[in-house]
């Protein structure tokens, strides 16, 4: 009876149902049906048949593949049904053309995808050290350079000069020397105003220079720097936000501006497990909520810190990415983005799809390859990365352009 409905479900002629049989009779006629199909299923099992595994049915055990983490599981629940099925109907089994793709040679990579934020990077807080009233402020946005305004104190200018050194006393002549002298001479000599040798003592002609540049920001025989006067930074740098407002009395330590670095920056927190990744130069590529992609690359990997997710907490990897095209993120201010990282990969990899797959044993696997009469022979294969949906596979007969059959879907 279940042949005739399998026959009904293919389209096939279906057949009266045969007078039924003494028990005896039955018995030993199912037995040797049994044995039939055993030996068909071991031949077909050992690709010694003829067409191993040729028909349609053949390819329920392709189904049955699951491949995840690069195990793979054979289900082979169907075969005795298709032995007995082909053994009493060769002659009218209903043949489908096979779905097939060809062997592929090129590069396959592992791909690890996980969320990032982008962000303006090198945040950082500007202090006061003069007291007095905030008369002006630089706007949010800016950009300022050597020399630039960042905000003023009782209409003061405090400006921005480049330097690691920060500022911690003040500039003036009989000061001892120092390496901050030397970064403060060698800026005024960037800004034109310094002649002589830049050096770590603060001479006549650096307080010559103090007066001339202060006199251009309006500021009358001042050849000295009160502490405060000035801030260092690395370079140019972007107002992020305020602190304060304009009118509002500061001290010293009083916060008063954020800044950032200009360019924008991804902050991924990578998992411990996946913290090989995140080796300094290593590339990635960052998807935009536009969807549009750019290159980037790690340049700073962190100690491990714990982070809260939901109800519980998990060990990550601070990692900051640099991007190699500041104009495709220039439009975002602040934006959740995915980064892509490149694990184990292969440059000349032969590959197929994974549906092509056909599990031999729980560790062994085979591709089925057209006959050109209808049926199929199988290839046992070495499988390698399995990547975007494809598995690397190598083996006798194994080669670029090969026709493959895969699973229907």
């Amino acid at each position: 009876m279940h042949v005739q409905v399998r026959r009904a479900q293919l389209g096939e002629p279906v057949h009266p149902p045969k007078p039924e049989k003494p028990e005896k009779a039955e018995k030993l006629e199912k037995a040797e049906k049994l044995e039939k199909a055993e030996k068909l299923e071991n031949a077909v099992t050992r690709g010694t048949a003829p067409g191993a595994g040729a028909s349609e049915k053949s390819r329920s055990t392709r189904k049955g593949v699951i491949v995840a983490g690069a195990v793979a599981v054979l289900v082979i629940g169907t075969a005795i049904t298709w032995a007995t099925t082909r053994e009493e109907s060769r002659d009218d089994v209903v043949r489908r053309p096979l779905a097939t793709a060809t062997v592929t040679k090129g590069g396959l990579a592992v791909e690890t995808v996980m969320p990032g934020t982008l962000e303006f990077g090198g945040l950082k807080t500007v202090s006061a050290s003069l007291p007095g009233v905030v008369t002006r402020l630089a706007k949010i946005g800016a950009k300022v350079g050597r020399g630039g305004r960042l905000y003023s104190v009782n209409d003061r200018p405090v400006s921005l000069l480049y330097g690691t050194l920060p500022a911690w006393r003040a500039f003036k002549a009989g000061m001892t020397p120092g390496r901050d002298v030397e970064q403060l001479e060698s800026n005024l000599r960037r800004l034109g105003y310094f002649g002589g040798t830049v050096d770590r003592t603060f001479t006549y002609l650096t307080s010559v220079a103090v007066r001339k540049w202060q006199a251009s920001l309006g500021q009358k025989d001042a050849t000295s720097l009160d502490l405060g006067a000035v801030a260092f930074a690395p370079g140019p740098v972007r107002v992020a936000g305020h602190k304060v407002a304009v009118g509002a009395r500061v001290g010293a330590g009083t916060a008063v501006l954020a800044t950032s670095a200009l360019a924008k920056t991804v902050k991924v927190d990578v998992k411990v497990s996946d913290q090989g990744l995140a080796r300094k130069g290593q590339p990635v590529t960052i998807t935009l909520p536009d969807g549009k992609t750019v290159k980037g690359k790690v340049t700073a990997a962190g100690a491990p810190v714990e982070r809260t997710r939901g109800t519980g907490k998990t060990i990550v990897i601070p990692t900051t990415v640099t991007i190699s095209d500041q104009k495709p993120a220039g439009r975002f201010e602040r934006a959740s983005v995915t980064v892509t990282f490149r694990g184990a990969q292969s440059r000349d990899a032969l590959s197929v799809p994974v549906e092509a797959l056909v599990a031999m044993s729980e560790d062994t696997f085979a591709v089925e390859v057209p006959d050109g009469r209808g049926g199929v022979r199988r290839l046992p294969v070495t499988t390698g990365l399995f990547a975007a949906g494809r598995v690397q596979i190598s083996g006798a007969g194994v080669a670029e352009g090969l026709e493959v059959v895969v699973a229907d879907s």
